[in-house]
């Protein structure tokens, strides 16, 4: 080539590039063009004369489901009942609200109506969001109700001429109708927009006195090292409790009665008291029903001493279970209608308790109830903050009074030493010294006068106390009631029940307490005022952004994922527990399918808890896929025989060619397969080593299985006898003696063969199947052994081997 033409084409080939690249980005650009989707071409707005009557009919089908849907607004009808009396009632309450904070009441006082507030404040905010969702519809209904009076106005205005008088009548009514659907809409969406604003004029209000109570409770809070009374010893307290004891209490309690007998007159034409009506008898119906079905299965096998106390007590525990749900029922109902349920509910726990409990803590169990029929009488005091006070500090000197007795070494001496070791007593000994503690710290604060102090402690202190106690019962009864039903019909016959009675027993006892600890932890942190700074904590150190490249994490976002991935695992060995004890067994199955939907479920639900995991962190899914794309392009490349031997894995789990307890051969390795993993497989061998397979080989090797269809094996038998005997007695000695042996099938049946004329004997061979592969070699060594009796029986000899050897002179010697 010339220098001529070397220099042309260099000169050329970029060129050729700018042309090939011009060409790869107008056909890009092609192919994106053709990929959006056109926009369909305008329908023509006015009906076919031919389809009026049939579109007619469709419209007032429509008409008549959007008159349904308006005329079933029950919630607009609902919050327009409740707004003008939350409205009514508003201003009272916060005048009321107004003069309990400037009262020096307790941070538990305070907390209640937070939470009263709180519950408004929710209540309208729903109110608010139903409107929201309401309005929004009545927008859509609007837009497709002016969409198609404009489609039937244009169909009336080319009918004019075309149409019959009866076609354009038809129309005519049409229109009308839509028109007037549209102008009740149109009014309906006034009435809501209208309730809306009100409803979030309203709220703003609420939230106002919200965050005026819980201010009032967080300058309590920071007011706890101050003075904020006399001491009890000072002359103007002395005056205050004076003036305390005169009038006073009876007005007190005057208006707590008052109160309670507003709201049951109130509640009376609600559903709440049937409600808890039928849900106590129903529990105590049933509970005496499971006292019967207790006796029987005492008498049937011991293990339900436990729930003797429970089943035989059907009126307090049925009564403890209904009173813990009624607050649930009532929950508007007033602070002291709260306390009142509350009172309820410790009754019958103690009485449980009593049966439940170790005798050395019965007296702590009657000294909380004292307690809390103290607290009671305090919350009517209230008004009264001296006579209050004194109450308290009475009740706190009692508190410590018990403590320091119940921890006198005499009265521990009286405690078993098994008792005494136990972790509730161990606990119990632990809270003790802890309550004792800060008892006498609040009885010396209030002392001194500092009350907020004082209420702080000694609230906590009983309040815990109680929720203690409460807790002990519920979870005692649940635990009791899980034992019963695990040792009763129907759940008794499952197999879970039968084979893992002791274990699900112990899982759920452990579930059980740890929901206990949990919520008395809860409580008590509560009470302490330091549950919501705390979580606050919490959830600032959870939410902490870690920017990690273009994706930024957090704290919670990791507990998050390794909490979900965590469910997943449990959630997959919960199912395939349930599967295996339950399920498998009761079904009829192919070999080998039970422990491939095991596998194949697993694998599922730990993906699907990884892509839950994922959404948890916050983390675009979208990136997540554009990644796992690129990865995968990566697996292809630098991970080929993981990638094989995990797709090989998949197959013999579908196509099951080799199956778990499945006895295969190949090239190198002979055993029984024990697993068929992710990635490999591990088959034992008969000398008791475990040979790890990766999957790849035994889907692209030759495999022989076994026991693949059955575990049926031929056994074969070989004897040869001297000549002279008679074949036929022979063959009928080796039927017998196969007929005789229990492991050989009748079907097939055992064939005997003679098989011809040894060197030194008569070949005979005896062929038999039998069922278990795994006895193939014993089966062998009996049948080996009978027969061999058997010909001796018979006076039949196996020879020796043995030749004749001729010798031969050469020719011609002497």
């Amino acid at each position: 080539m010339t220098p001529e033409r070397r220099a042309g084409l260099r000169s050329a080939i970029p060129a050729l590039g700018s042309a090939l690249l011009g060409l790869w980005i107008a056909a890009s650009a092609a192919a994106q063009e053709a990929e959006q989707p056109r926009p369909p071409a305008p329908e023509p707005l006015a009906i076919a004369l031919p389809d009026v009557v049939k579109r007619a009919d469709d419209v007032e089908g429509r008409l008549r489901e959007l008159a349904a849907r308006l005329g079933a607004g029950s919630e607009v009808a609902e919050v327009e009942r409740a707004l003008p009396s939350l409205a009514g009632s508003l201003d009272d309450r916060v005048e009321e609200t107004k003069a309990i904070i400037a009262e020096d009441v307790s941070m538990d006082f305070l907390g209640d109506v937070e939470m009263e507030w709180l519950s408004r404040r929710e209540a309208v905010a729903g109110w608010i969001e139903a409107l929201t969702d309401h309005a929004t519809q009545l927008e859509s209904d609007l837009a497709g109700l002016d969409a198609l009076l404009a489609v039937w106005k244009e169909t009336r205005e080319t009918a004019r001429e075309k149409a019959p008088p009866k076609l354009r009548a038809r129309i005519d009514e049409t229109v009308a109708a839509i028109t007037a659907a549209r102008a009740g809409t149109d009014r309906q969406l006034d009435r809501v927009l209208t309730l809306q604003t009100t409803a979030s004029d309203q709220r703003e209000r609420v939230v106002e006195a919200f965050e005026m109570v819980r201010a009032a409770r967080e300058a309590a809070l920071g007011d706890l090292f101050t003075a904020a009374s006399p001491p009890v010893w000072s002359a103007d307290f002395r005056e205050a409790l004076a003036a305390d004891l005169g009038e006073g209490f009876s007005d007190a309690a005057d208006a707590q009665v008052q109160t309670v007998a507003g709201w049951v007159e109130e509640e009376q034409g609600g559903p709440g008291f049937v409600l808890l009506a039928m849900l106590t008898v129903g529990l105590v119906l049933g509970l005496a029903a499971g006292r019967r079905r207790l006796r029987a299965a005492q008498e049937a096998g011991p293990g339900l001493e436990e729930a003797a106390p429970i089943f035989e007590h059907p009126v307090a525990a049925g009564l403890l279970l209904a009173l813990l749900l009624a607050p649930a029922l009532f929950p508007d109902a007033p602070r002291i209608v709260f306390q009142l349920f509350y009172a309820a509910v410790l009754v019958p726990a103690v009485l449980l308790l009593r049966r439940l409990a170790a005798p050395a803590l019965h007296p702590l169990l009657y000294a909380l109830v004292g307690f809390f029929f103290t607290d009671r009488v305090r919350q009517i005091l209230e008004p009264l903050p001296a006579a209050e006070r004194v109450v308290f500090l009475l009740q706190i000197a009692a508190g410590v009074g018990i403590l320091v007795w119940l921890a006198r070494p005499a009265r521990l001496a009286q405690i078993p030493t098994e008792a005494a070791r136990s972790r509730l007593l161990r606990s119990v000994g632990v809270a003790e010294r802890i309550a004792l503690a800060l008892l006498v710290l609040a009885l010396v604060a209030g002392s001194a006068g500092y009350v907020r102090m004082e209420r702080l402690l000694g609230n906590a202190v009983f309040g815990s106390a109680y929720a203690a106690v409460v807790l002990y019962a519920v979870v005692r009864i649940s635990s009791v009631l899980l034992h019963f039903v695990l040792r009763v019909a129907p759940l008794r016959h499952l197999g879970m029940a039968i084979r893992h009675r002791a274990l699900l027993e112990r899982r759920g006892d452990w579930l059980l307490r740890l929901a206990g600890y949990g919520t008395w932890a809860w409580a008590t942190l509560n009470l302490l005022e330091i549950r919501d700074p705390l979580a606050e904590s919490v959830r600032g150190v959870l939410g902490a952004e870690i920017p990690v490249g273009a994706v930024s994490l957090s704290p919670g976002d990791v507990l998050a994922f390794a909490i979900t991935v965590w469910a997943a695992f449990l959630l997959s060995r919960f199912l395939r527990f349930v599967l295996e004890e339950d399920v498998f067994p009761r079904a009829r199955m192919q070999r080998g399918m039970p422990y491939a939907i095991s596998t194949l479920l697993h694998y599922a639900v730990l993906l699907l808890g990884f892509l839950l995991a994922v959404a948890a962190t916050g983390i675009d899914l979208d990136r997540i896929a554009f990644l796992a794309g690129a990865f995968g392009v990566g697996l292809g490349f630098g991970l080929q025989n993981v990638v094989n031997n995990f797709v090989s894995g998949l197959i013999l789990l579908f196509e099951r060619p080799i199956q778990r307890g499945d006895m295969i051969q190949t090239a190198e390795v002979w055993g029984e397969v024990k697993r068929i993993g992710i990635r490999a497989s591990v088959v034992r061998t008969f000398d008791g080593a475990e040979v790890i397979v990766p999957n790849g080989h035994l889907i692209s090797e030759r495999v022989t299985n076994w026991t693949l269809s059955d575990t049926h094996r031929r056994v074969d038998v070989s004897v040869g006898v001297a000549y002279g005997t008679d074949p036929e007695r022979v063959l009928a000695i080796l039927e017998e003696v196969a007929a005789a042996h229990p492991d050989v099938l009748t079907t097939p049946p055992p064939v005997t063969l003679f098989e011809g004329f040894g060197d030194s004997a008569l070949d005979f061979r005896l062929r038999a199947w039998i069922r278990d592969f795994d006895r193939g070699l014993s089966v062998r060594s009996e049948l080996s052994v009978a027969l061999d009796a058997a010909l001796r029986e018979a006076g039949i000899e196996i020879p020796f081997p043995q030749r004749d050897v001729h010798l031969r002179s050469p020719s011609g010697s002497d």
